[in-house]
Formats: C-alpha cells, structure tokens, sequence
C-alpha cells in the first residue's frame, strides 16, 4: 500500500477568552474525529470508550455485545434486526446503525436474548427495521414484535439488491444526504464468497457515521434497481468500494462522479477506506474484523456503529495482521492508536490480536523537543522530499485575497531559506472543489506540482487552512513525499498576518513538520497573527526536512509506473 497523505489543519483563534475556552476543549481536549454534542453522527451520548476486545462467538452474541456497548436504556431511536445465517440482506443496513444497534436472530423465530436487548434498549412504540423478506425474518417475528409494542418496518426487495435499494431509500427519508452514495458488489466469486461482503463491512463505519446510503450491485454490470435509484435521488458523489474484480469499470462508468477507493487486497481495500476516507492517522483508533471467516459479516456490521461513534475505521485482519492494516495502524497520531478486536478468539487469535498492539505501541516515538513530523519511517526516521531536487508549486487565485500571491511567496522564501530546498512557483486553473476533496497526483508519468488553492467551497469548517503532502513506499522501505496540497479557507483575515501565518504554517506542512504544544513556535495549531516566521524550534525541524539531512533517490520511475499516493480527508494534526 502506498504511503498516505496527511493535512494538517490550522484551527482559528477565537476572539473571546470564552470562546477560546471552549473552542480548546472541543478541538484538542476531544480525541480527534470522537463525536461530540454537536456532530450529527455523535449516537446517543453514552460515554463509551472503546474495550481491547468485544467478546463474542456469534452474530447475536456480537449484536448485543455492541448494543450495550454504545447504548443506555431507552437510548435507541430505533433497531435494525436481520437474520443471523447469511449476509445478503444485512450489507446496505449500516448507515440504520448511527442511531440504533443492529440486532441479529433465526430466521423463523426472535432469538431470545436478542428480545431481551431489543426491549432494553429501545423505547414501546419505536421503530424496528426487519431487513429482508419473510423469508429472511418471518411474519411470526414481525408479529410477535408488533403485539410488544413496536412499530415494525420491514425493508425489503425481491432480491439483496433491491433489499439494499429499500433500505437507502429509508436511509435517506432519514437522513438526507442524497449527494452521496456508497457501491459495492452484491456477491463474491465461485468459491470466495467472503469477497461479496468484505468491502461492504470495511465501508460499514465510514456509512454509519457519514449516514450515507448504500447499495449493492452485481460486479459486472449496474442492476437496474440500483439505476432507477440514482435517477431518482440523483447523487453528485459515488464512494465505489473495491478494485475492477469487486465493481467493473462498466458499473463505475454509469455511476455518477465515481471515486474508487481500493487496494490490492480485502486488507487492502479496507485500508484505503480507513486512509482515504477518515481522518488519519485515527485518533479514535481502530476495529479489527476477520475479513475472511464465514460469519465475518456479523461482526463487522454490528460493530459499525461503535465506529462512528468513536470515529474508529474498520480494518480487516485474517489468521494474521496482514501488512495494509499492519501499516494504517503503525503510523503515528498525536498518541498510540488504541486498537478493538471485535470478537472473541475464535475471530481473531491473541497473536493478531497482540501483533497489533505491537503496531500501534511502536508507531509514535517522541521526537526532538520544540518540533514534531507529519509522519516517521518504521527506523525512525522523517518522511520528506528530496531536498537536493527543486520543488515545483502551482497556485490557483480564484477566491483569493489580492495579497496572497506575494504572501505566498513570502512564504515559500521562508521555507527554502530554511530547509535549502528550491523551489518553482507558477499558476494553474486546477481548483479543489472543497477542502475534502481527492485529488490525483499523477499526471503525464510525472507526480503533479504542490497544489495552492482556495477551494471552490468552505462550508462551516472553522479552519483557516490544511496542508499536506503524499508519500510513495520506496523499493527499500521507507517513504517518500512526491506532491501534495494546500488548501486555504477564502474566510481568512488577509490584511492582519494571518494570512501571512497561516501560509507559511502550511507550507511546513507540506515539507512534515507537525503541531507542536509551544505557543511560541509558528506551529502551534492555533492562528497567531503576529508570530510570521519561523521559531528556533521550527527552524531546527525544517533544518532535519532540508538539504542538511541528504539528498534521496528520484522518484521518476515510480510516476512513470503510475504510482497513485493515497489522500485522506483533512484532519487536526496533533503532537506525535
């Protein structure tokens, strides 16, 4: 798996002691991604730090594990129950799991302890999805769930695709959010039929948490239910899950804006989510899942709302840790990234168990005081560019201050002056379309310029600005920066040094360095207007980033190969 992009994110400084108060509290205080009063993905509000390990053998078992897990008595809006024997019908049911757990039993009877929990956990007269046909959960069932008080729902299709388009058509009745759609296959090949759900339960937490929809789709072409969906909702942004094996190009070309997020393995796909998608390195750690056990499914679905809860990725693991997720859970965050192995030993060994643990444990060395990097090689060592190969940056001005070419220039100087690294500055029209968009850093068999922008749109996002770059894994095992992107807030004060600041912060972004915790170095996550250049300890860090610690190796081969470094959503980037 190649190395991911990191961004870093500026926070604004906030004018009243109070604010500020409560601005340090919410953003630094709170694990970052961890949901709060004011995320709509936050579940119920019960406090729930994550355990080492949800104990259970089985699907019910895993169902009520997580349910009492994240919710207090009474705490649902409402339950989602499917069969315990097979997967089908239960693959779209993860974006019902952000207020409600998902509950399992026999088809022709309700389980008795999951009765039990479904009457503690959900209030008389709340919603119970039964997802599938009856033959999936019976009329018994439904019955029985009817005569206890509840209003009972059932979703459902002639057929797994059609089952998952009823259930994204009440995901969205909802919740909204019919801009965007999550893809994934409907079935696994002959012979593997874990494949047909493995990228479905990697995706599962991400849906939850973003309550997206998600439909399921034959691998080689796009059902008509599916179709008929788009028109109807007409979504501007497809997450399709999975290499061309799990969802062809003939599917991915009749979505809209499709954005294929994949890796070489199930392992691999899941990492590529947990990289691309989240906030990353995860400071709300990480659920491990068996991707290749037959019940699988059961695990990973029920624990997708324990991930949007915690902001915590689903990573997938098999009778090993198998080195994608081996890799997501080494890289470093602003502390060592707590791990959860959702099931019993029968699920995943101690060894795996252990062997991530060990991951996680040697992923965050504290580094030289008065600096910090973006991110450390497995010896140690910073990821940074080639020093002693001029750096290329391109910067789009629509949406800028009139001042912000010369600031930004200002602050390229800054940074050369201090690592000794070159640099080319030129214009182009490329424009992100948000500060959470992907972009794609291999263009012609070369990796693209370092992006400057403004993007396109903002939203309510309080930061001033992000910036980042993307690594390549080199044939001797340590990465590499090949490019990477700066994108700044329109709503920044241009005319007072903020601007100013916040450039230059981002510009040593871009080269690693991270936040650090001394208010008196220009990275210190908060906007200082009056602090423009870099301090003794940013200086130091820049210095281990330049020409001082060697040249590297060129990176043309890679780029002619069409090495495609991954990019994860902006992210607060805290002390490592």
């Amino acid at each position: 798996m190649n190395g991911p992009m990191r961004l870093g994110r500026l926070r604004r400084l906030v004018a009243t002691t109070t604010a500020l108060a409560a601005l340090f509290v919410g953003a630094v205080s709170a694990p970052v991604g961890a949901p709060d009063a004011s995320d709509p993905a936050s579940g119920n509000g019960l406090a729930a730090s994550l355990p080492s390990r949800l104990g259970a053998t089985n699907a019910v078992e895993v169902g009520v594990a997580a349910s009492k897990q994240r919710f207090g008595n009474g705490g649902a809006r409402h339950v989602t129950l499917t069969r315990n024997d097979n997967w089908p019908d239960a693959l779209a049911s993860a974006p019902l799991t952000a207020e409600g757990p998902l509950l399992f039993t026999s088809p022709a009877a309700l389980n008795s302890t999951t009765m039990a929990e479904l009457r503690r956990v959900l209030p008389a007269g709340s919603t119970v999805y039964l997802v599938g046909g009856e033959a999936a959960i019976s009329s018994q069932i439904a019955a029985q769930l009817a005569q206890s008080g509840y209003a009972v729902r059932r979703l459902s299709g002639p057929d797994r695709v059609s089952t998952s388009v009823a259930i994204a058509d009440e995901v969205v009745r909802l919740y909204g959010h019919e801009d965007q759609l999550v893809v994934a296959r409907s079935r696994g090949a002959a012979g593997n039929e874990t494949a047909g759900w493995a990228d479905s339960v990697s995706g599962s937490a991400y849906a939850a948490r973003n309550r997206l929809p998600v439909v399921v789709t034959p691998s080689d072409g796009l059902d008509a239910a599916v179709a008929s969906y788009i028109r109807r909702h007409g979504p501007t942004t497809t997450w399709v899950l999975g290499g061309e094996s799990a969802v062809s190009s003939a599917v991915a070309g009749k979505v809209p804006n499709p954005q294929r997020i994949f890796g070489a393995s199930r392992a691999g796909t899941a990492a590529a989510i947990a990289t691309r998608l989240w906030p990353y390195p995860s400071a709300g750690g990480y659920l491990l899942v068996n991707g290749t056990r037959p019940d699988g499914w059961a695990f990973g679905l029920a624990a997708a709302g324990l991930g949007a809860d915690n902001g915590a990725p689903i990573l997938l693991v098999d009778d090993t840790l198998p080195e994608p997720t081996k890799e997501v859970i080494g890289t470093c965050n602003s502390g060592q990234s707590a791990t959860t192995v959702v099931g019993s030993t029968s699920q995943v060994s101690n060894a795996v168990a252990q062997a991530a643990r060990d991951a996680a444990a040697g992923a965050c060395t504290r580094l030289v005081s008065g600096f910090n990097y973006m991110a450390i090689n497995d010896d140690g060592s910073p990821v940074r560019y080639n020093p002693c190969a001029t750096m290329a940056f391109q910067v789009n001005l629509a949406g800028a201050p009139p001042n912000a070419y010369t600031l930004l220039q200002g602050a390229l100087d800054k940074m050369s002056a201090a690592t000794g690294v070159a640099y080319t500055l030129g214009l182009t029209d490329e424009r992100m379309d948000s500060q959470t968009s992907q972009r794609s850093y291999v263009q012609g068999g070369a990796y693209k310029p370092v992006l400057v922008n403004w993007p396109v749109s903002w939203g309510t996002d309080p930061a001033y600005g992000y910036g980042g770059s993307a690594a390549i894994r080199l044939s001797n095992g340590k990465r590499q920066y090949v490019s990477g992107i700066v994108n700044m807030n329109a709503a920044t004060p241009a005319n007072d040094g903020t601007l100013d600041h916040v450039l230059t912060h981002e510009i040593a972004h871009v080269i690693g360095l991270s936040h650090v915790e001394d208010e008196a170095q220009l990275m210190y996550p908060f906007a200082q207007p009056d602090v423009t250049q870099y301090q003794s300890g940013d200086r130091a860090g820049l210095e281990t980033l330049g020409t001082a610690a060697g040249c590297m190796g060129s990176t043309v081969a890679y780029a002619q190969a069409g090495q495609q470094p991954s990019q994860v959503w902006p992210s607060d980037e805290g002390e490592q």
